[in-house]
């Protein structure tokens, strides 16, 4: 089991970008060439908000997360129209 290796992977993440409420946003793109497969969505993202502030960025802040995912929306496909496919 010692010769398994981890490969990094390279993703592409397009964030919704909003000050406030009545402040208009946008798509902010993010690429990550360091994501680890076991890591979670929210653990990536803790990754992400890190390298940020390290940067002197701004963090990618949430006004409320539910454990069901209703607050983040995860498109792999690259279409919003196309099915994902599970393997």
């Amino acid at each position: 089991m010692d010769d398994i290796k981890i490969v990094p992977r390279k993703l592409t993440l397009k964030i919704w970008v909003q000050k406030s409420l009545k402040r208009g946003g946008g798509l902010v793109e993010y690429k990550r060439n360091d994501v680890n497969p076991d890591d979670s969505f929210l653990g990536m993202l803790d990754k992400l908000n890190h390298d940020l502030i390290m940067l002197g960025g701004n963090p990618i802040a949430f006004d409320r997360i539910q454990q069901a995912g209703g607050c983040i929306s995860v498109n792999t496909s690259g279409n919003p129209k196309k099915p994902i496919r599970y393997r």
